[in-house]
């Protein structure tokens, strides 16, 4: 609900759905999935993650599911970018460069439907296990998917189409040889920011000239290095 990757329907638009045949072959069963963060040393780190049936999904033979991931080369320029900055090699202007890892929260719960690639609206049976029965998490009987969820085959390709209109958003440019390599140019013409994404990770490298405030804002992060 937070990231309005679902809309809960009220009882009757769910009868509505469920009236209707060809609606009813879009409803998609979930599941929540549990799991002890800490791998059982120390205090228990319950995490659930509801997660839709997505082999399941009615468009299934035509959404596109493809969803890139940066070339080592890539990697190896953003650390020789951030090695050389550190010791106040890059553009000759003698600033220094610093590195940046972090992870996006939750990021398959980020970014819209292509409802150009779909046939209809599709919608989510919540779990109905005993602990989400007593956790009372999904009160509606029927939710209409129009984000972006766990599970759905197409949620990687979702998830960085909105990563790539975030950057551009921010005056990044797409490198021309991968598509998961990102640099900013600052206003005096000189490269102050490269930065790859491999699916929810980023590993950026900036100048002291950079404003870091453009990073810490583009999503809301699970960990930043």
């Amino acid at each position: 609900m937070k990231w309005s990757g679902v809309v809960p329907l009220t009882s009757r638009e769910a009868k509505r759905v469920e009236s209707n045949p060809k609606l009813l072959k879009r409803i998609l069963k979930s599941r929540a999935a549990y799991r002890d963060k800490a791998r059982g040393t120390g205090a228990l780190k319950a995490k659930t993650r509801v997660v839709i049936i997505g082999c399941g999904d009615p468009d299934l033979r035509q959404l596109s599911r493809d969803s890139p991931t940066p070339s080592r080369l890539s990697e190896f320029v953003v650390l020789a970018v951030a090695s050389s900055g550190a010791n106040k090699l890059v553009n000759g202007d003698n600033r220094i460069w610093h590195l940046w890892l972090s992870d996006a929260a939750q990021a398959f719960l980020q970014g819209r439907q292509d409802e150009s690639e779909r046939s209809g609206p599709i919608f989510m049976r919540p779990p109905r296990d005993p602990i989400q029965e007593a956790a009372g998490a999904f009160p509606a009987e029927l939710y209409q998917v129009v984000g972006n969820c766990y599970g759905l085959s197409n949620a990687p390709r979702v998830w960085f189409n909105r990563v790539t209109e975030e950057l551009v958003e921010h005056d990044f440019h797409i490198h021309s040889f991968d598509k998961c390599l990102f640099y900013h140019v600052g206003s005096d013409g000189l490269l102050d920011c490269v930065l790859i994404v491999h699916v929810d990770d980023f590993m950026a490298t900036f100048s002291s000239s950079f404003d870091k405030t453009i990073l810490e804002g583009l999503f809301e992060w699970g960990s930043v290095t």
